[in-house]
């Protein structure tokens, strides 16, 4: 069964709804007030405007329209990639102002989560969610955290 959204491009149209919010917000804006006759209209007229501006700028289209990703565990899978990478900066930081064991300890331990992660994200590369083994996401964090056989160098 082909969704309606594998039909029809939905990130051109999320992109043409979310501009043509804010173009008809600020026309809205300009027409309340060129054209309002009292002050009453302005405001309110003015503040539809401003409604749909801000439902551009949050992107109102891409929470309606469904969603056209097909990789969704490359998709977890470089989110806690770039999550440990964030980790692992601070605590490079964390070593250059206090060089304790303890703290050299954590960074290999996130360095070495790194390493496993790019081991997992070759695993889901170019696999859909149907495609995959029914392994669910905490047998993947723990493979990514705590797994498997450390690699040689």
């Amino acid at each position: 069964m082909i969704q309606w959204s594998q039909k029809i491009k939905v990130r051109p149209l999320r992109i043409i709804l979310d501009r043509s919010l804010r173009v008809l917000g600020m026309g809205l804006i300009v027409g309340a007030i060129l054209l309002g006759r009292s002050i009453y209209s302005q405001l309110a007229v003015g503040l539809v405007g401003l409604m749909c501006i801000e439902l551009g700028v949050w992107q109102l289209a891409h929470r309606l329209l469904p969603n056209d990703r097909r990789f969704h565990a490359l998709r977890r899978e470089l989110d806690a990639f770039v999550e440990c990478s964030r980790q692992l900066n601070q605590a490079a930081l964390a070593i250059q102002i206090n060089d304790t064991p303890e703290q050299r300890a954590a960074f290999d331990d996130l360095r070495q989560a790194l390493h496993r992660s790019v081991d997992v994200i070759a695993e889901v590369a170019g696999k859909r969610q149907e495609d995959l083994p029914r392994a669910s996401e905490e047998e993947m964090a723990l493979k990514r955290m705590d797994g498997g056989p450390r690699r040689a160098r």
